[in-house]
């Protein structure tokens, strides 16, 4: 599906479930919100019970495209890992046979939720491109839509699209629709979620292309980084920490 890119600036609704990794799904099943997901290495938590009783959450697709690996190889080992890592709750999503505005449902209704409140990040694993993310959320309405489900959750917090090209345009008009109170992390272009090192970061009406203010020597120590568990802490991280990270002696840097 082609979705044009403008130029950067400076039905019902469905069932959804919380836990951790889910039983692998039977063939032949009918496509919801709640079918399992390939289950990644470790143990799996009782289906239906909140991984923890965290403060930050990551919704995940949680299907192969066909004839693709993308949740199997990415979505879903990238966030579980997220989601250990930040002591998270974990949403995962089964787009298959519903359309993008069931898939968004179930995403909102979980951010309304009441054990949501006050919520200090949420991490988006799925598709992604310049006007949006693949869990329903498309254009200007999309951007304003899933902006008012996380300002129902908290005032403020951080944003993580793990959503290839979001940070095109995206990403930047989410940013301006939540405010000041929230950053937003995300990716110029395609790249393999947590390790993706295109960042671009904006908060309120400022947007940075990080990946292209960075030296030669900054790139290099950005994907390094990335390669190891602290690329699974974006979201702990404002961009002056990021930047000095980056500047330290490659032995000083964590991860």
């Amino acid at each position: 599906e082609a979705h044009p890119q403008p130029k950067r600036r400076s039905g019902s609704s469905a069932a959804a479930r919380v836990a951790g990794p889910p039983e692998p799904a039977a063939p032949g099943g009918v496509g919801s919100i709640d079918q399992a997901a390939p289950e990644p290495s470790g143990s799996a938590p009782t289906p239906g019970r909140p991984t923890a009783p965290a403060l930050n959450l990551a919704l995940i697709a949680a299907v192969n495209r066909p004839g693709k690996h993308d949740a199997s190889g990415a979505f879903v080992p990238e966030g579980t890992a997220w989601s250990r890592a930040n002591q998270a709750s974990e949403l995962f999503l089964d787009a298959e046979g519903l359309s993008a505005q069931q898939v968004r449902d179930a995403v909102l209704d979980q951010l309304f939720r009441p054990q949501h409140r006050g919520l200090q990040q949420v991490a988006f694993f799925c598709h992604g491109f310049p006007r949006g993310i693949g869990l329903g959320f498309h254009g200007r309405d999309g951007a304003a839509c899933l902006a008012a489900g996380i300002q129902s959750a908290t005032e403020q917090g951080t944003v993580i699209l793990y959503s290839c090209s979001a940070g095109q345009w995206f990403a930047g008009e989410l940013a301006r629709m939540l405010g000041e109170g929230f950053a937003v992390w995300s990716h110029m272009g395609r790249g393999h979620t947590t390790r993706n090192p295109r960042l671009c970061y904006a908060r309120g009406s400022e947007s940075i292309d990080v990946w292209a203010e960075l030296t030669w020597t900054r790139r290099r120590r950005l994907r390094e980084l990335l390669r190891g568990p602290a690329r699974l802490q974006l979201g702990a991280m404002e961009l002056p920490r990021l930047f000095e990270i980056l500047d330290r002696p490659p032995s000083d840097t964590p991860g």
